[in-house]
């Protein structure tokens, strides 16, 4: 057993012994937490995607650290903020939907 997960032998198909292989203890996407949003961009994720709410404290880091997330009380936090959330719905918007997503239309009088 290792710090990361268990270990397993490997063997060919002689029962030659070939190594070990690491059994990962990560959590699937089953076990990650996963939020309802929306279809559409609201107006809020408008405002952390022109970079208005701060910055991601998620965009860069890496799967096992986004995988540990936790909140100041220990509940388990989703993998990415809100911002880096706002970030991808709107690169995928225009994929999906054309790109009106990224229009501004004026308000009518």
């Amino acid at each position: 057993m290792c710090a990361e997960g268990k270990l397993r032998e490997v063997q060919d198909e002689h029962q030659n012994f070939l190594g070990y292989q690491l059994i990962s203890n990560f959590k699937t996407d089953n076990d990650l937490p996963s939020g309802v949003s929306s279809t559409s961009i609201t107006v809020t994720e408008c405002v952390l995607n022109a970079g208005l709410g701060g910055y991601s404290r998620t965009l860069g880091m890496g799967e096992e650290e986004r995988i540990s997330r936790k909140s100041r009380e220990g509940k388990q936090l989703p993998p990415e903020d809100a911002i880096e959330r706002a970030i991808e719905k709107v690169k995928e918007w225009p994929l999906m939907h054309g790109d009106r997503a990224v229009r501004c239309y004026p308000k009518p009088a």
